[in-house]
């Protein structure tokens, strides 16, 4: 399992309504119609992942775990690789319930969405100095045991 970790921090326009995707971006700035994303000031990009880890996201049906953590407050977002994933985005990390790819693509047939976690994680992301830590593991197959919405 190869395991990557980066950190991202809050702004006061973080609604994380969106339905279909959750983002981290590198951008400082967020306006009120960037509703997935959760993290700003990003302090990697999808680029600065390792080759290892981006030979692993790209098995078909590897299983991706994305773990945000803001002081107590944990979550985890299960989904899998592909072997059509770019991985190239230098601005932005997109989780998607989809199986849609792009270049700022993570993983797809995630189980959550920007709109899916919970409101007290949320709204601490709303302040500007809050941190959230962000791990992201990956190992070779989803397992029947971790089925997701």
């Amino acid at each position: 399992m190869s395991e990557f970790v980066f950190r991202c921090f809050g702004h006061k326009n973080v609604s994380a309504s969106h339905k279909s995707t959750l983002e981290f971006t590198v951008d400082e700035n967020l306006t009120v119609k960037g509703d997935c994303i959760v993290g700003v000031k990003a302090t990697s990009n999808l680029s600065d992942i390792p080759e290892l880890m981006k030979k692993q996201l790209r098995k078909t049906r590897s299983k991706v775990s994305v773990v945000v953590k803001v002081n107590e407050t944990c979550e985890e977002i299960i989904g899998e690789g592909s072997s059509n994933l770019k991985l190239s985005g230098k601005d932005a990390m997109i989780i998607r319930k989809s199986d849609y790819i792009c270049s700022r693509t993570l993983m797809i047939n995630a189980n959550k969405a920007a709109n899916n976690l919970s409101r007290q994680l949320i709204e601490l992301m709303q302040n500007p100095e809050t941190e959230m830590i962000v791990t992201i593991q990956v190992s070779d197959t989803l397992s029947e045991n971790s089925k997701h919405a």
